[in-house]
């Protein structure tokens, strides 16, 4: 376990300065930078709360954005960023497998978690609040990804917003949406746009409060 700003005053140089497995332990604070990952590591926040209505309190809180880029094609085994305040534009961006969970995620544009070309993974018990674009959106889908026990708030356009774009996916691939709460989205709760093309996705939607 590495910590900040004990070890590194930072959290890129400690993601830096990690190998495979190791955790970033982020003690309360607000760090304003932007962290790329392309390793399999834990980033967490100190003392963050369990309770999906009370992430706001999360102490450690970062003022910028993360970006997965790298470290497995696995879509449940990539980094993990846990408990922490995420304060910015384009918050959460995927571009390889990752889990988040337990965040505050507060996007100032774009969107609050954004699974990219390559990402996949897991996003839960997450308070996700964007006032611009959507609170999550998915482009490229090739892999798994699970969404569950989020609060999805005030989205400017949608909840979620997934675009059957033209990929080639040789296996199929699921989306779940399950056991979630939307609210005051600008347009829809939940949005799947055609492309006017055969994709081999599915997708499960089961127990969400719109």
């Amino acid at each position: 376990t590495w910590n900040v700003p004990g070890d590194f005053a930072t959290i890129q140089a400690a993601v830096n300065a990690a190998a495979s497995g190791d955790k970033i332990l982020v003690a309360a604070g607000t760090y304003a930078e932007a962290v790329t990952i392309n390793k399999v590591i834990t980033v967490e926040g100190a003392n963050y709360r369990t309770n999906v209505s009370e992430l706001r309190s999360n102490p450690a809180r970062l003022n910028g954005n993360i970006t997965v880029t790298g470290g497995t094609s696995t879509w449940n085994q990539g980094a993990v960023i846990r408990g922490l305040y995420i304060n910015g534009g384009d918050p959460v961006i995927s571009r390889s497998p990752l889990t988040v969970e337990y965040c505050y995620i507060h996007a100032t544009g774009g969107d609050g978690v954004s699974f990219e070309s390559g990402g996949g993974g897991i996003a839960r018990f997450n308070l996700i609040e964007t006032s611009q674009d959507d609170a999550i959106d998915v482009d490229h889908q090739t892999k798994h990804i699970w969404i569950e026990g989020n609060i999805l708030l005030n989205a400017g356009q949608d909840g979620l917003e997934t675009r059957q774009h033209p990929d080639s996916i040789p296996s199929l691939v699921r989306l779940t949406f399950i056991n979630n709460w939307v609210e005051g989205s600008g347009q829809d709760g939940i949005q799947i746009m055609d492309y006017d093309n055969n994709t081999n996705r599915e997708y499960y939607v089961a127990r969400n409060v719109f």
